[in-house]
């Protein structure tokens, strides 16, 4: 054989070597198949914080999924477009969770993602709102159909006031702004940044009260249960990239605040004082059957519903999925 030959019969096995070896190192079965869809939808928010992580640093794609999200506002509305077919999965408040439960949908929560602190009930001064007596008589706005109506009912009763003392009008979350600085009503019950932004808007003459006694709102996933049922496998690749997302949160804080202010566009302040109303971990805990059970109850006696009975919550939580991610985590009595 002559030497030009030879030397690229040695290049050849040289080629095929590396070639052996990427594939030693890098095995047929490491190398993701086809992302399968899941479409999500939820308001956005700080609160959606292990969602923008795990988009941004790709847990999704990598337990095979590609996820596709949509905003909705309220978050309710999440809901609904969830329950009618519109997306697989929803992230919400347990409040319209409860309420379509009593409405008898067949729907089940997956696990929730985060604990908040962030819903306040805002009063114009130039009304005469100085104290919380002064909401006698008061006009004030809140979007119906969300947790804030049940947050409010109780902050009013906690002070020996009722619903019947105010006037409730629903406004749409985008207008909560204008709404108060136009004095279409004299205080809104909002979450952040809607807070904020009144706050900024009507330069600090306002008053603020956390209106959640000491009950916080819990962000969960929420599914049909025919999805869930023809999906499983997708249920769980879903939680793991989310519980992915809780430890990279846990373990790098700066860098998981980074990935929201950017994707929002929030400000350094506003993060800052937002971030620790907000408690991010994957779980499925009693203490949120505990918060259905009342705001059923409160449902029901304000005639806000049909059913007359509080279900069986447990039965509406499917912790399987969980389970195969985290079990630890899951603390549910069914």
């Amino acid at each position: 054989m002559k030497k030009g030959g030879i030397v690229l019969v040695v290049a050849i096995l040289i080629i095929l070597a590396l070639i052996g070896v990427w594939f030693f190192m890098n095995p047929i079965q490491n190398i993701p198949a086809a992302l399968e869809p899941i479409s999500l939808g939820f308001q956005p928010s700080e609160g959606a914080a292990l969602i923008y992580v795990a988009e941004d640093q790709h847990f999704f794609s990598e337990n095979g999924l590609n996820v596709t999200t949509k905003d909705y506002e309220p978050a309710a509305a999440g809901v609904t477009g969830m329950v009618n077919g519109e997306v697989d999965l929803a992230g919400a408040s347990e409040y319209p969770i409860v309420l379509n439960i009593l409405d008898g949908k067949n729907i089940s929560i997956l696990g929730t993602d985060v604990e908040s602190m962030d819903v306040y009930l805002i009063g114009r001064k130039d009304q005469g709102i100085e104290n919380i007596s002064d909401l006698n008589g008061k006009k004030i706005g809140l979007a119906f159909g969300t947790i804030s109506e049940f947050y409010l009912s109780r902050f009013l009763t906690l002070h020996d006031m009722n619903l019947q003392n105010v006037t409730v009008v629903n406004i749409d979350p985008s207008e909560f702004v204008d709404a108060i600085a136009s004095g279409k009503v004299d205080a809104v019950v909002c979450a952040q940044p809607f807070a904020g932004e009144i706050t900024e808007k009507l330069d600090n003459e306002v008053v603020e009260w956390s209106v959640q006694s000491s009950q916080p709102a819990y962000g969960v996933f929420v599914a049909r249960n025919d999805w869930i049922a023809a999906n499983s496998d997708l249920v769980v690749r879903f939680l793991k990239s989310i519980n992915m997302a809780e430890q990279y949160t846990t373990t790098n804080p700066a860098g998981a605040k980074d990935i929201v202010q950017k994707q929002l566009n929030l400000s350094d302040p506003y993060l800052s004082s937002e971030w620790s109303e907000n408690q991010f971990s994957l779980s499925l805990d009693q203490s949120l059957v505990l918060s259905m059970e009342d705001e059923a109850r409160w449902m029901i006696a304000n005639n806000m519903t049909n059913a007359t009975t509080i279900p069986d919550f447990g039965k509406y939580i499917y912790t399987n999925g969980l389970e195969n991610v985290s079990p630890d985590s899951v603390n549910i009595i069914q």
